[in-house]
């Protein structure tokens, strides 16, 4: 448990993890075998034992989104306000420490699905967690302990970037893992929808006779016996482009992703130029 002496801030102690015989180091029931294969995969160095439940709601959200290094402030220790959510969410808790610092919850109610769900988003309400604090349900492989109806993890899951092209494969290996059996869930997003007229997206891929009009290659497949391409308007709608032949041209599937990608100004050019060139009656 982190100590405040009213003088300064102390970081959280983590508990080492022995690499045999886990048994032998704690009062806990544990199968040692799936408590290894959790912490092997999860890349673990140490655990803090029963947490989060004596400590506060912001501070474990801090621990989770930044790891180990914050330190605990003056109301975080034997807080309790996490007491709320034992039996349904954070029953035979812990806090695990990964290699690289970063920190996450495990949990092991005796609930089910529905109610775990309904008190997981009950708590990010009353405690104003962001979106990026998630809810998984892990492979019962991990279940170290016979306690509780599923294993559930609670962690920071900050943005996709994290995710990185420059990660090994064993790298994305383990990050899907920590992703495991996710809980199903949406974003309510308002987006602008334009009205597109039908016989000018149709009328623009006639037009191009089954061939790309940016790499000019034929298209690569039929859908329905007829070549495949997409229309594409140059200037996109969104930026204030028109509806119209002089704006519109069909592409094929890879060099329409391009243009939505990189958009290149040559390819702008080469494209708008492209769609002045015929006349309205189609010659």
């Amino acid at each position: 448990m982190p100590a405040f002496d009213g003088r300064r801030e102390i970081n959280m102690t983590f508990d080492y993890i022995p690499k045999v015989n886990i048994e032998d180091h704690t009062t806990y029931n544990i199968e040692s075998d799936s408590f290894y294969r959790f912490i092997d995969e999860f890349n673990i160095d140490s655990v803090k034992w029963s947490e989060p439940l004596n400590i506060s709601a912001s501070y474990f959200l801090r621990l989770l989104q930044s790891g180990s290094t914050q330190r605990s402030r003056k109301g975080d220790e034997w807080n309790g306000e996490l007491n709320d959510f034992r039996d349904t969410l954070l029953d035979h808790c812990a806090l695990w420490r990964q290699k690289n610092g970063s920190v996450f919850c495990t949990a092991m109610p005796y609930s089910n699905q529905a109610t775990i769900i309904n008190a997981f988003n009950k708590m990010r309400q009353i405690y104003n967690y962001p979106n990026t604090i998630k809810l998984d349900f892990l492979n019962d492989k991990y279940k170290y302990r016979p306690s509780g109806s599923c294993m559930i993890m609670i962690y920071c899951n900050e943005t996709s970037t994290q995710y990185s092209s420059n990660c090994t494969i064993e790298e994305l290996q383990k990050k899907i893992v920590m992703g495991a059996n996710p809980v199903n869930a949406y974003s309510k997003t308002t987006i602008n929808t334009y009205i597109r007229d039908k016989y000018i997206s149709e009328f623009t891929k006639k037009r191009a006779k089954g061939i790309c009009q940016l790499c000019n290659k034929p298209a690569p497949f039929e859908k329905n016996g007829q070549p495949y391409l997409e229309s594409h308007h140059v200037i996109w709608l969104a930026d204030g482009g028109e509806d119209s032949l002089d704006n519109t041209v069909a592409l094929c599937p890879n060099c329409h992703k391009k243009m939505h990608i990189l958009n290149l100004e040559e390819d702008v050019r080469k494209l708008l130029a492209v769609a002045k060139s015929f006349n309205y009656d189609g010659v």
